[in-house]
């Protein structure tokens, strides 16, 4: 039987880097995971299906318990 972890919200700070304008950007997400790793790959994808963009630095915190 395999533990089922809780669903949490959480909030994800993404640096990205524009490659149009040359500059770097901030974002901030939030995202329903189970853990600040999944939080933080589920932002990352939002950002790195697009050539434009090059995510460079992302961090995750929880809100709270979502159950």
């Amino acid at each position: 039987m395999t533990e089922q972890l809780d669903l949490y919200a959480f909030s994800v700070l993404l640096t990205i880097y524009d490659y149009a304008a040359g500059k770097l950007i901030e974002r901030d997400l939030t995202v329903r995971a189970h853990t600040e790793d999944e939080a933080i790959r589920k932002a990352r994808r939002q950002w790195d299906v697009s050539t434009n963009y090059a995510v460079t630095h992302a961090v995750a915190a929880p809100i709270t318990n979502v159950k």
